[in-house]
C-alpha cells in the first residue's frame, strides 16, 4: 500500500479519517451487539442499542489470535478493512466493526459537541465535577459486547484491540477495563479520555501491553495528548511502548509495520 491512510477534514476541530473506503466480501451478523442494522442508525441513538455491523477478515475459528480495529470519527464503517487485510497473518482473524452512529456520510462512536470535544485526561486526577459521558459509556458497552461475542464464539488465544483517532481513544478505554479480556491495545493518534481514568485507577491495565504511536505534527489530536496519556499510564504501572513518528494525523507505512508485529508477534 503506497498511500497515506488518512483524510484531512475541512473543520480543524474534527477527527480525521483513517483509510479510503474499501469493500469487504463478508459482514458477520453474529459478532454484533443489539439488533438494529447499522445502516439504519439514528444519529442520536445510543450505541449500546445499535448493532455493530462487523467485517470478518480471514477464516474465523477457535483458538486463533484476534484483532479488533476501530475506525476514526466520520469514517465509513469499513474504513480499516484494507488495513486489516494488510495485517493478516497465519492463525489470525480480524474484526472491523462499524461505529453505530451516523455522522455525515460516515460513522462515529460518539458525536462531537461542546461536552464531548477535547475530553482528554491532562493528569491522573478526576475533576471534582466529573460525570461520565453517556455517549462514551454506550460506545464502550457496544465494543465490550462485541469482544464478549468473540470470546464466546472463538476462545481466542490472544486478543488485541487497536484504533485510530476517536477509535484509538475508545480502544484504550475498553482495554483498560477489567473485562472482557484484552491482552494488547494499540493507540494510533489518540488520547486518554477523562472517562477512562476510573479504569486506570482500578489497575487492571497493568496486565495489558500498550502501544502508543502518534505523529509529532498532528493538527487534529495534538501530540501532547499522547505524551500525557503515556505519562499517566506509566505512573499507574501500565507498560507502554511509545513510538512517536514524524508525521501528522495518519497511519503511515512505518506505523502499519509496527502494528502488525505488535498485534500478532510474541
Amino acid at each position: 500500500m503506497g498511500v497515506t491512510l488518512s483524510r484531512r477534514q475541512i473543520l480543524p476541530a474534527l477527527f480525521a479519517l483513517a483509510l479510503p473506503a474499501c469493500r469487504s466480501s463478508r459482514t458477520s451478523p453474529q459478532a454484533t451487539a443489539g439488533s438494529a442494522p447499522s445502516g439504519a442508525a439514528d444519529p442520536d441513538a445510543s450505541p449500546a442499542n445499535e448493532t455493530l455491523s462487523v467485517i470478518e477478515i480471514g477464516t474465523v475459528a477457535p483458538n486463533k489470535d484476534a484483532l479488533v480495529l476501530l475506525h476514526g470519527w466520520g469514517a465509513p464503517g469499513n474504513d480499516l478493512a484494507s488495513l486489516g487485510r494488510e495485517l493478516m497473518r497465519d492463525n489470525t482473524m480480524i474484526f472491523v466493526p462499524a461505529a453505530p452512529l451516523a455522522e455525515g456520510e460516515g460513522r462515529a462512536w460518539w458525536h462531537l459537541d461542546a461536552t464531548s470535544r477535547g475530553r482528554y485526561a491532562h493528569d491522573d486526577v478526576l475533576p471534582a465535577t466529573f460525570q461520565p459521558l453517556d455517549a462514551i459509556t454506550s460506545a464502550r458497552h457496544a465494543v465490550q459486547a462485541l469482544l464478549r461475542s468473540i470470546h464466546e464464539r472463538f476462545a481466542p488465544s490472544l486478543v488485541t484491540i487497536a484504533g485510530f483517532s476517536q477509535g484509538a481513544m475508545l480502544a484504550l478505554d475498553v482495554a483498560l477495563a477489567c473485562e472482557p479480556r484484552v491482552d494488547r491495545v494499540a493507540v494510533l493518534s489518540g488520547a486518554l479520555l477523562l472517562d477512562s481514568l476510573p479504569a486506570v485507577h482500578e489497575g487492571c491495565g497493568r496486565s495489558r501491553r500498550v502501544l502508543v504511536m502518534h505523529g509529532r505534527a498532528d493538527p487534529i489530536v495534538p501530540f501532547e495528548n499522547a505524551e500525557r496519556a503515556v505519562a499517566i499510564l506509566q505512573q499507574r504501572g501500565v507498560p507502554v511502548d511509545f513510538r512517536p513518528f514524524e508525521g501528522r494525523h495518519e497511519i503511515p507505512r512505518s506505523v502499519r509495520s509496527v502494528l502488525g508485529d505488535f498485534a500478532f508477534g510474541a
